[in-house]
C-alpha cells in the first residue's frame, strides 16, 4: 500500500464518522468549503497537483483531483443520505402524532372528489 491509499482510506472513516455521529451542520459546512478551495486551488495551480500525486505514490496530478472528486461524492452522498434519514423520522414521529390525535378506526375514510 502507498501513503495515499492509507491516507484516503483514513479520511473516508474519518468523514462517514463525522457524518454519522455529528448532527452539526457547521462541521458539514467546513468540510464543504474545504473541499471547495482545494478544488479552486488545483484549477489554479494544476502543477501542485501533479507535485502533490508524486510526494502521495499517484502517477499523475489528474489521478489525484479524481480520486479527490470520489472522496467528495462519496462524502456529499453520505451527507444527504444521513439528513434523509432525519427527515424520515421527524416525519415518521408527525404522522404517528396525527393518527393518535386523529384516529379513524371504524369511519369511513373521507372521499374525494
Amino acid at each position: 500500500m502507498n501513503p495515499f491509499q492509507i491516507l484516503i482510506t483514513f479520511f473516508i472513516l474519518i468523514l462517514l464518522v463525522i457524518i454519522y455521529r455529528s448532527r452539526l451542520i457547521l462541521i458539514e459546512r467546513f468540510i464543504f468549503m474545504c473541499i471547495l478551495l482545494g478544488g479552486i486551488y488545483f484549477v489554479f495551480s494544476p502543477q501542485s497537483a501533479q507535485k502533490m500525486a508524486d510526494l502521495l505514490g499517484i502517477g499523475r496530478g489528474v489521478d489525484l483531483v479524481f480520486y479527490l472528486f470520489i472522496i467528495f461524492s462519496l462524502f456529499y452522498f453520505a451527507s444527504i443520505s444521513a439528513k434523509m434519514r432525519q427527515l424520515d423520522r421527524i416525519l415518521t414521529k408527525i404522522v404517528r402524532a396525527d393518527a393518535v390525535e386523529n384516529p379513524i378506526c371504524g369511519k369511513e375514510l373521507p372521499s374525494k372528489k
